[in-house]
């Protein structure tokens, strides 16, 4: 899970400069937005806590780098990212979870 964290946050870095379809990117996004981050409860990826911690912030740097994009064709990208920060019960309760357990 790190690994393909980590291959998602250099495409995003990239995306900017990438001037052929983005659907593909923006599908992966999706899913560590809605399917990942979201269920952040109820996670099989790992029962380590310190693991499951850096997961989660590995994500955070990943949607921090999309809202720092500077290209009008990832404003749908952005938006529903917006949207999930300030509508999104799920996403909401996962981020308060990511916060009590904390570094250590």
């Amino acid at each position: 899970t790190l690994s393909f964290l980590e291959m998602l946050q250099n495409l995003v870095f990239y995306l900017e400069a990438w001037q052929s379809d983005k659907t593909r990117a923006y599908q992966c996004i999706t899913y560590i937005r809605t399917d990942i981050f979201s269920r952040y409860e109820s996670w099989k990826y790992t029962h380590n806590l310190t693991e499951k911690y850096e997961i989660a912030i590995k994500i955070w740097n990943i949607f921090y780098e999309i809202l720092l994009i500077n290209d009008p064709t990832s404003e749908s990208l952005k938006h529903s990212l917006l949207q999930s920060i300030l509508y999104d019960s799920s996403f909401h309760n996962s981020m308060l979870n990511v916060i009590g357990i904390g570094p250590n």
